[in-house]
């Protein structure tokens, strides 16, 4: 499996061999990760690689995951938003502050 940032990287991942194409690194390679899944490049991915993409990173809400899915992707990683409970309490204290 090939953690990738981008969509070139994914290319060249998949023509390189990689059994499977994961969206791992997108948004952590930068100066700033965003919040919200990268949904355009597993849908890129899709488009030019035969082989099962893997969303992951950010995936937080069943709406987002619904979206990866639709997007064509071959399964999706929660990992964060279930294992990590200080981001867990971070987000749920923050839903809070917006109240």
């Amino acid at each position: 499996m090939a953690d990738v940032d981008c969509l070139q990287a994914g290319v060249m991942a998949a023509r390189a061999g990689a059994d499977l194409v994961a969206t791992t690194l997108s948004g952590y390679t930068g100066i700033e990760t965003p919040d919200l899944p990268d949904i355009e490049l597993v849908a890129g991915l899709v488009r030019e690689v035969s082989c099962p993409v893997v969303a992951e990173g950010r995936y937080w809400s069943p709406q987002e995951v619904r979206l990866a899915f639709a997007a064509g992707a071959h399964a999706v990683v929660v990992g964060t938003a279930i294992t990590n409970p200080m981001a867990i309490t971070r987000r749920l204290v923050e839903a809070i502050k917006d109240r």
